[in-house]
């Protein structure tokens, strides 16, 4: 990331939701995200906001972090054989989204 910022819960929610993006997301080694999914994750949905309350936070510059729950893929799974699940991170442990 960069100037070591984590990116917000409004950030994610505006790329996948409004947007229309499905983004990658990597971590930091040694972070528990990190160990559970160590090639990263694909977000397809943010499930732990809603429109009106992310529209409201980014309408006051407000940003959220921590603990977001999406829906996407595990990187590690073949395309093929990989379904859609909830997954929960922590913002924190962030290193990287493309």
């Amino acid at each position: 990331m960069q100037n070591n910022e984590h990116p917000s819960i409004e950030r994610i929610f505006n790329l996948v939701e409004m947007q229309r993006h499905a983004v990658g997301v990597s971590f930091m080694p040694d972070t528990k995200s990190y160990e559970k999914y160590q090639t990263g994750v694909t977000v397809l949905h943010v499930l732990s906001m809603d429109l009106k309350t992310a529209l409201q936070n980014m309408k006051n510059q407000f940003n959220t972090y921590g603990v977001i729950r999406v829906a996407g893929y595990d990187n590690s799974i073949s395309p093929l054989k990989s379904k859609v699940i909830e997954i929960e991170f922590s913002t924190d442990e962030i290193d990287e989204i493309e």
